[in-house]
């Protein structure tokens, strides 16, 4: 559970709640499964998980390793057999929350529940990546307004899932995958 309790307003515009939490980890962990259940669903709007490896004290495009969401519909992430993530020791988990106010004044205690696997049984890292853009600026009034994000993956790697999020001023989504030699497909 989150260690305190959030409360959202009744009316208005609200940034992102960050919640920091220390799970005091002395050795490298491995999570082969995850699922972020909210504590208030009438308001929670998304929650995103992050890891905050030892010497990253911030999300942003270069800090912050994604490790579980929840937004609605969205079902519990579970590894293949062999693939789990690495939470190294040392870390910190950074509970980002974004919430919809619904007229009355609400409190949200949203919980994160993880499947720690044993490392003997780990043969593959998932790796996760991000693709967003942080300085997004919607000019008012603007109907078909375009934004991109890119991420270049470091090695070889198979993509086992997109999570694809927009808000309401979101009409589509495309992804498209450059390879190497210059080949692109829509994915």
């Amino acid at each position: 559970e989150m260690p305190r309790e959030v409360e959202i307003p009744a009316e208005g515009s609200m940034p992102y709640e960050l919640v920091e939490i220390d799970p005091k980890i002395t050795h490298d962990v491995w999570v082969r499964a995850s699922q972020v259940r909210p504590g208030n669903p009438a308001v929670v709007h998304h929650v995103v998980v992050f890891v905050l490896p030892p010497g990253v004290e911030k999300i942003d495009e270069e800090g912050g390793d994604f490790l579980a969401a929840y937004a609605p519909g969205m079902p519990p992430r579970v590894m293949p057999d062999g693939v789990a993530k690495r939470i190294p020791a040392g870390s910190k988990i950074m509970l980002q929350l974004h919430y919809t106010p619904r007229g009355k004044t609400q409190v949200d205690r949203s919980r994160l529940g993880l499947v720690f696997a044993d490392p003997a049984t780990v043969h593959k890292e998932l790796m996760s990546g991000m693709a967003l853009n942080f300085h997004l600026q919607i000019p008012p009034g603007a109907s078909d307004y375009v934004s991109r994000a890119d991420f270049r993956f470091s090695r070889p790697s198979k993509l086992l899932s997109v999570l694809p999020h927009m808000h309401l001023g979101g009409k589509s989504m495309k992804f498209v995958a450059e390879y190497p030699d210059g080949r692109r497909e829509v994915i």
